[in-house]
């Protein structure tokens, strides 16, 4: 079969992987990835120039909003667009400027769209809520929801916990990472290491998490009570390693061989660290650290490289040999940031299967999508399990007790795959609703459209929404009163009419005594 990318195997992957010429049925096999057209781009960002340690991605992106580090003056700023806001960027954009120090990393919260999370070389964490008047009325955000201060020196890396509400873990150059209740403003955890975490992942319950420090050791660590269970060294290189936790326990990595220098891809298991699998990617002219992009419901991987042109993808599985080579992108423009989409905002409906924002070293930020090739122009359910809904399965205070719960998830429908949540950006609260019984859980409400693109934006008409909403409540009350006030109206003029009509009778009474024309017997016989 036809390999663009020349891989290498060690002996043991080598030893018990499967004889060559044997078919291996994957319906992945022959994905491809096409970059959007010019128009559909968004241009003229200036990109930062300043990755901090952790090599973060520099950009981050979710159904509704792209965002992206851009270079400030006095300060740090990170750009945020509406999705369907292509072309070319204005020179001063409504960007978020609240830190004072250039900003290292950015995280959309995954059970809020409308909340992302910043760190920054100001010692400092910020959660920023995004909303429609950020882009309305063109000035930039500076005051931030919530203010993250527990480092003694520079921020640079931010993890969200995959199924407990608003629980943000940070890294910092003080060797310690802070684990935060951040809608409370509270370290729930303090973990301190010999050295600087690089990079750092949740397990899929969230219950654990590992990571890779400046001093060549991965460890994985209990995240409730910050114990090491272990510690190994995955690369013999001296550059940073990447670490992603898989979906069934095992942990990814990439990092750099010692003796070749060339760029390695391993897998480890999850409980121990033991090593699976490990191979050499036979690119010895590319130095660039290697961000690996990974999609739990299917179990592929993309690797974007620093300073690449190319974006390479692979198909997990848990047979031998695990880690199967599919195919290669080759855009170019070198390569700067990379942003994964999140499944739910994907057009399922052309069989889309990932999509990644590659952000240029000449500020251009271009989707790249990727496709399964099908003969059939209809929705494929096959190609899309149930994924990860927008909503946290238990609560902060719950998941620090011990409690632990499955990620929530969703089914991906062709008409229904943009989501539209209950908890809407509000100034006061952050809190997402959850709960322990997943089928009560209120996750989300689905809006059918037929084309995202022709559709007006999310945020828009969700605050459209509620503006009604409020009226309706308005009007519903308004009548209430009006009905209220007509019964008591009603009542008072009848009262008034039987009042008048008697003050006649007697008035008749007195006139006719006055004249003299009957008796008062009369009158009360006429009466009764």
């Amino acid at each position: 079969s036809h390999r663009i990318d020349m891989e290498t195997t060690d002996t043991a992957s080598a030893a018990t992987s499967k004889p060559a010429g044997i078919f291996r049925h994957s319906k992945f096999r022959h994905v491809y990835g096409k970059a959007a057209k010019r128009d559909r781009c968004y241009d003229n960002i200036r990109v930062t120039t300043n990755s901090g340690d952790a090599q973060t991605a520099l950009c981050a992106v979710n159904p509704l909003y792209l965002a992206i580090i851009t270079d400030a003056v006095g300060g740090g700023s990170f750009l945020v667009l509406p999705l369907d806001r292509f072309g070319r960027v204005d020179r001063d954009p409504p960007l978020v400027a609240g830190h004072r120090a250039p900003v290292l990393d950015i995280q959309w919260c995954p059970h809020n769209d409308h909340c992302i999370a910043s760190a920054s070389e100001d010692c400092t964490a910020k959660l920023w809520l995004i909303g429609p008047d950020l882009f309305d009325g063109g000035r930039p955000l500076t005051q931030c929801h919530r203010e993250l201060a527990g480092h003694n020196r520079r921020v640079s890396l931010l993890v969200w916990h995959p199924t407990a509400s608003m629980v943000l873990l940070t890294a910092g150059a003080d060797n310690r990472v802070l684990i935060w209740n951040a809608d409370r403003q509270l370290v729930m955890r303090e973990i301190a290491f010999p050295d600087a975490v690089l990079s750092c992942s949740f397990s899929w319950t969230g219950a654990r998490f590992v990571c890779a420090c400046r001093d060549r050791l991965a460890r994985l660590v209990d995240a409730r009570t910050g114990r090491v269970m272990t510690e190994c060294r995955m690369h013999s290189g001296g550059k940073p390693v990447q670490v992603v936790c898989l979906r069934d326990g095992r942990v990814f990595s990439t990092g750099f061989a010692d003796s070749s220098g060339g760029r390695q891809l391993a897998l480890w298991d999850g409980d121990s660290l033991a090593s699976i699998d490990r191979r050499n990617l036979d690119d010895f002219g590319s130095s660039g650290v290697l961000l690996p992009l990974y999609d739990p419901d299917v179990g592929l991987l993309y690797l974007a490289g620093r300073g690449d042109c190319a974006v390479r993808y692979y198909e997990l599985t848990d047979e031998s040999p695990h880690l199967h080579y599919l195919g290669v992108y080759r855009g170019a423009e070198p390569l700067r940031g990379v942003g994964a989409m999140p499944k739910r905002g994907l057009e399922v409906g052309a069989c889309e299967i990932g999509r990644l924002y590659l952000v240029g070293q000449r500020g251009l930020c271009q989707p790249i999508s990727f496709t399964v090739p099908r003969r059939c122009e209809q929705f494929q359910p096959d190609l899309y399990p149930d994924t990860r809904a927008p909503a946290s399965a238990i609560g902060a205070e719950d998941w620090l007790a011990g409690a632990e719960e499955q990620p929530l998830l969703m089914p991906v429908t062709p008409n229904n795959h943009q989501l539209v949540l209950q908890q809407q950006w509000k100034q006061n609260s952050l809190n997402a609703t959850y709960s322990s019984n997943k089928a009560a859980a209120p996750i989300a409400t689905y809006l059918s459209s037929s084309s995202r693109r022709s559709s007006p934006p999310l945020a828009r008409l969700s605050d459209r929404v509620d503006r009604l909403a409020d009226t309706v409540r308005l009007l519903a009350a308004e009548g209430a009163d009006l009905r209220s006030r007509v019964a008591r109206l009603e009542a008072a003029a009848a009262a008034a009419a039987a009042g008048n009509q008697h003050n006649a009778d007697d008035k008749m009474v007195e006139d006719d005594e006055k004249d003299g024309s009957f008796e008062s017997d009369d009158f009360l016989t006429a009466e009764s």
